[in-house]
């Protein structure tokens, strides 16, 4: 037996240890794969089901590497979980004196130099819960090691303020700076080159994998193994990551911030002229690019775009340069006459100099043909945040048009740029096979030669749930579905007496299912609200008795609410990829040419891992009970669905709805 494997055994120091440890087969199996791996070379996929347990599973193997292991997740949540509670506890029972650490974005970390100029400055029009907020922050800033946001409390204001005050890259001017020795980023770095172990998540990891490729120095430490927790999320990730998306709005802003910039610290260098030109550029370009219809995305390619659209492209490329040049002159005028106000002067050159950089780069991204990178244009709602930490709230836009660009399958960048250089990777996750095998998620995240293993889940899913699916109720695509699915939910939840997730895949079929249960249902029903987040939300649920809570996409994962509170989880339909996403779409048609068969090749396996994860909300431990609803009757009539139920927990199958509320009330 491994040793990895030997701490988690019936009679190992874990379960001599810690107090509640249950022994999981599971476990030890994964635990024993993941050290043979990170002791050798090459790669491992495993699916380790609900329960397994994984966490210890690959962070004890860690621990006893011997070298630099990264581990990455999805979420900051799950960051904080293993650097705060899992690791201390197993390093305490292990006896281990491995140093680690804990890395997340730069927008997460307190800058002090902004911090100190955002408190001085006069013209902060703030109600009374920003200042109670500024009152929690600064107390919290003179005592915190970290200067990490997350380490605030209470906040009930709007932090939109935040970005301005943080160490984003924008707001750094480096070694120049007079807190430089004790800035939270400069402490954090020098933690992350002398830990063995290094916890970051998905996008810092795929940020580091950018930075690389460019030669401009690395986010991360070298290291030699790499632990992907959480892997399904990985390709979304990095498709965010390599991704570029401008609007005629960020133009605009860039010009007004820059135009009160060079009229308060540099009145006589300010280019009125340029920066109109640049406005107009901007606006020209963007009014090309807009799509014909105001609720569809439209596809481009750069190489068949009008010679007008190419020539305002170069146009606003040239603008940049020309305020680029300036810029430096204005820089270096700044530097020897500094603003008798004491105002940026200098670091706000050096600030707008770096902003013109990314515009540059983005906009070239966008107008640079790549056979593996799908182009579109988009209306969509934009909230403005202040970029000086100015402390005003954003201010509602309307619907301004944004063009993206963003690889198709970011597969081959992360082997090229994030495996192939490593001695060992593992990945891991609870949904990432699919009929049994890894091939699906091999080749979306770019992993070559990898052996692959499912663990199943010790849930007893044929005693602890069943799943209904009614072969009785109408197509999705039917109009009257909507009516059809509150009507069924009703039935459900009164048979539940409430305590039920009721899971949409779009917020259309929320809105309109919501509003008949908030009419009709006798139970509290909570509503995720357009742009709010769920934690609170999530609480409120777990602490009300009877409550129904209908959630759309954010909430088919990281939900684990254990016990009675969760007895009935309905999911409104097949969570299949919408056909007018650009990237989906770009998607299909890749598959389509590959395989001939488009849907059954990438929307099934699609619709197949987030249903997975959707359904995985429902049995937490070996305790809970209840009833799993999918109210789409294509997985049983169609033959596709025959694949999806294959991918699923094995939940014992029901389609009458007598035999569905009957389990329900038969629950305690």
């Amino acid at each position: 037996m491994s040793r990895a494997a030997d701490f988690l055994g019936p009679h190992g120091v874990l379960s001599e240890s810690l107090p509640g440890f249950e022994h999981r087969a599971g476990q030890v199996e994964m635990a024993a794969r993941v050290e043979e791996t990170l002791n050798g070379d090459g790669a491992l996929m495993i699916e380790a089901g609900t329960g397994i347990g994984k966490s210890f599973a690959y962070l004890i193997p860690a621990l006893l590497c011997g070298e630099r292991v990264v581990v990455s997740t999805a979420t900051k949540n799950l960051q904080d979980q293993l650097f705060e509670k899992d690791l201390p506890q197993l390093q305490g029972l292990l006896g281990s004196r491995v140093r680690v650490a804990r890395m997340k974005g730069r927008e997460n970390y307190l800058c002090r130099l902004e911090w100190q100029k955002f408190q001085t400055a006069g013209d902060l029009k703030l109600d009374s819960r920003r200042n109670a907020d500024l009152r929690r922050i600064a107390a919290w800033a003179e005592k915190t090691k970290t200067g990490d946001r997350d380490e605030i409390r209470g906040l009930r204001g709007p932090t939109d303020y935040w970005r301005g005050i943080s160490t984003i890259s924008e707001n750094c001017i480096g070694r120049r700076c007079p807190h430089h020795e004790e800035c939270h980023l400069t402490t954090l770095r020098k933690a992350a080159h002398s830990s063995q172990i290094l916890i970051v998540n998905h996008h810092l990891l795929v940020a580091d994998l950018i930075v690389r490729q460019t030669d401009f120095g690395e986010v991360l430490p070298e290291y030699d193994h790499l632990i992907v927790d959480e892997a399904h999320r990985l390709e979304d990730a990095a498709t965010h990551g390599l991704s570029s998306t401008l609007s005629g709005a960020a133009a605009d802003r860039l010009a007004t911030d820059l135009t009160r910039f060079l009229k308060r610290s540099a009145p006589e260098l300010a280019s009125p002229a340029a920066i109109r030109k640049l406005r107009r550029s901007y606006r020209e370009l963007f009014e090309t690019l807009a799509p014909e219809r105001d609720d569809r995305p439209q596809l481009f390619h750069p190489e068949g775009l009008p010679p007008e659209t190419r020539e305002q492209a170069e146009a606003a490329s040239l603008q940049l340069q020309v305020l680029e040049g300036h810029l430096l002159k204005v820089r270096e005028t700044l530097r020897a006459h500094p603003p008798p106000d004491g105002s940026d002067g200098e670091t706000g050159a050096e600030r707008f100099l770096k902003r013109i950089t990314e515009f540059r780069i983005e906009l070239s991204a966008l107008m640079t043909p790549r056979p593996d990178y799908v182009h579109w244009s988009v209306f969509r709602r934009e909230t403005a945040r202040p970029e000086n930490g100015n402390g005003k709230a954003g201010a509602r836009r309307g619907r301004t048009c944004f063009a993206s660009t963003a690889p198709v399958h970011p597969g081959g960048e992360l082997r090229q740029g994030l495996f192939d250089p490593l001695k060992s990777c593992v990945l891991t996750s609870a949904t990432l096979a699919l009929d049994g095998g890894f091939d699906y998620a091999a080749a979306a995240l770019g992993v070559t030669a990898a052996s692959g293993k499912v663990v199943p889940s010790p849930f007893r899913f044929e005693d602890q749930a069943r799943l209904y699916v009614p072969r009785d109720l109408v197509d999705p695509r039917d109009p009257g579905f909507q009516d059809a699915v509150a009507e069924r939910v009703l039935h459900l939840v009164a048979a539940s007496r409430g305590r039920a997730l009721i899971l949409f895949t779009s917020w259309g079929n929320l809105d309109r299912v919501g509003r008949v249960l908030g009419t009709a249902c006798p139970f509290p029903v909570l509503r995720q609200q357009r742009g709010g987040g769920h934690a609170a939300l999530l609480n409120s649920f777990r602490t009300t008795p009877n409550a129904v809570l209908l959630g759309v996409r954010s909430f088919w994962e990281g939900v684990d609410v254990p016990g009675d509170a969760l007895t009935l989880l309905v999911i409104d339909k097949l969570p299949f990829p919408v056909p007018s996403d650009p990237l989906h779409r770009a998607r299909a048609e890749r598959a389509e040419e590959a395989t001939g068969d488009g849907f059954a090749n990438y929307s099934v396996p699609q619709a197949a891992l987030t249903l997975k994860q959707g359904l995985g909300r429902l049995i937490r431990t070996q305790q809970d009970v209840g009833l799993a609803a999918v109210l789409d009757s294509r997985l049983v009539r169609m033959g596709y669905g025959r694949r999806l139920l294959r991918s699923l927990p094995p939940f014992p199958l029901i389609t009458g709805l007598d035999e569905a509320t009957g389990f329900l009330e038969s629950l305690p």
